[in-house]
Formats: structure tokens, sequence, C-alpha cells
């Protein structure tokens, strides 16, 4: 018998005569998607993109332009990637030659691996989307 064969043996020889402990939890927390109330999307994946150091800033569909520019400014941000791909990108873009806007738009429209130095040690700050 191997260490391994050894230690399988302790584990199951310690389980003897015990029962197992039954769980009182809701078989459908694993097997169906979460659903939250619409009203409480937004907060929920607030809270989840802040829990790892993400920043949310919640605005409307036509403010947000100018919020994202207002909030790179106040962080000293002159550059930021966006895909000219989405609406997102475009909207954006859009936005900038509009109201004349210094911010540089660096376009994410190669393959990661042609930029990976570039896109990981010199990209300060990124423009992505969701629908909630």
């Amino acid at each position: 018998m191997n260490a391994k064969e050894r230690i399988f043996a302790k584990l199951r020889a310690s389980l003897k005569d015990t029962s197992p402990v039954v769980d009182d939890y809701d078989a459908h927390v694993l097997t169906e998607p979460w659903r939250y109330r619409a009203e409480a999307r937004v907060d929920r994946l607030r809270q989840m993109l802040e829990a790892v150091h993400g920043e949310t800033l919640v605005t409307n569909s036509a403010a947000w332009p100018a919020r994202v520019l207002e909030a790179l400014a106040a962080r000293g941000i002159e550059e930021l990637l966006v895909s000219p791909a989405t609406e997102h990108g475009r909207q954006l873009a859009a936005h900038c030659a509009h109201v004349g806007a210094a911010l540089r738009l660096k376009a994410y429209d190669r393959p990661i691996e042609d930029w990976k130095e570039e896109l990981f040690f010199r990209t300060l700050a990124s423009l992505t989307g969701t629908l909630g």
C-alpha cells in the first residue's frame, strides 16, 4: 500500500459509524441561473465589480460619454482603450470629436498576442459595457 492509499484508508476509516449531515440548501441555487429584479441588477453588478476593485459609473444613455470624460480628466488619464467595433466605442469617439476632447482613444483592434506588453503594462484605463 503506497502513501496515497494509506491516507485514503485513514480517511475512510474515520467516517465509520458516522451519518451524513442533511443540508437545507435550495437545489435551485445550483441548477438555475440567478434572477434579479430589473431594478436590482445595476446595484448587484456594481457590487460584484467593486468587490474585485472594478470601478462603475452609473449614468444614463445620453450622459455617459460626458461622464466618462469627466471621470478620466479627474484622474489625469489622457488615453482610453476602447473597441471601435462596438456601439459604445463609436458613441464615445463621436462625442470626443463633437466636444473637441483631448482624450486619445486607443483602439482594441488587434489580437491580444500582438500587444500583450502594451495592453497589460501601458494601458491605464479601458471602457467596457454590459446590459444589466
